[in-house]
This record gives structure tokens, sequence and C-alpha cells, in this order.
């Protein structure tokens, strides 16, 4: 396995049993090692300390007063390069055309909603990325 597939992936999301479930997915199908966070201020925390390969957050952050797509803005503005270049996923229950333009605007990598997609699916197209 290569350096790259190894890369962190933080996974933002409230939603405690879909980040257990995807961490050991991710784990087992693939190797990477993922950081669950569940707010805005602690996925920031996170990614400049740690500065993951990849984000996967959702847009809707249930304990956080900002969202998931603040939180793509913060990254893309970020000064430090090796976050402003980091491949972010936005993985969502939202399905409708403003939310996937309003995140591609702001510089998402994929919008995927997790209604149409299994986690296979989600490794599929991270693979894209650190691969």
């Amino acid at each position: 396995m290569s350096e790259t597939k190894k890369a962190l992936i933080i996974l933002n999301d409230s939603d405690p049993v879909l980040g257990r479930v995807c961490k050991n997915k991710f784990k087992k199908q693939a190797g990477w090692d993922t950081i669950l966070s569940s707010t805005y201020d602690e996925a920031i925390k996170i990614i400049v300390q740690k500065k993951p390969g990849f984000l996967i957050t959702d847009i809707i952050l249930k304990n956080s007063v900002k969202d998931g797509l603040d939180l793509l803005k913060f990254i893309r503005e970020s000064d430090d390069k090796d976050i402003a270049k980091m491949p972010v996923i936005v993985f969502t229950d939202l399905g409708q055309e403003p939310d996937k333009k309003r995140a591609f605007d702001l510089g998402a990598n994929e919008y995927l909603v997790k209604t149409e997609l299994r986690i296979a699916d989600v490794i599929k197209r991270i693979e894209k990325f650190i691969s």
C-alpha cells in the first residue's frame, strides 16, 4: 500500500453511528485512518493540528453554529497551502440543486447525497483523489 493510500481522513458528521460505520469500513476496505468529528470547531482544530489528506463533511452539523459549508470556506481560504488544497467531499442528506451549487462554488470536489450511495461508492470517490 502506498503512502497516499494511508492518508488521514476526517469525517465530520453529527451522526455518530454513520461515523463509526464509515470509519470501520474505510479502515477495513481501504486501510485509511479516519478521525471523527461532529462540529465545526472540532473539525477546524483537527485540520490545523493534523493536516489530514482528506475531509468528508456533512452540511448540517447539529451541535454547531457554523455548518459544513462554512468549514469548506475556511479550508479554501486558508493561508496554509496544504489545508487549502485538501480534497473535500460534501456528504449530506441535502440533495437540492441550490445546496449542490453552493458547495461547488465554495470549492467542494464532490457532492454526494447519503441516501443515494453506499459506503463502497464513497470509498471509490475518495480513491480518485488519494491514489
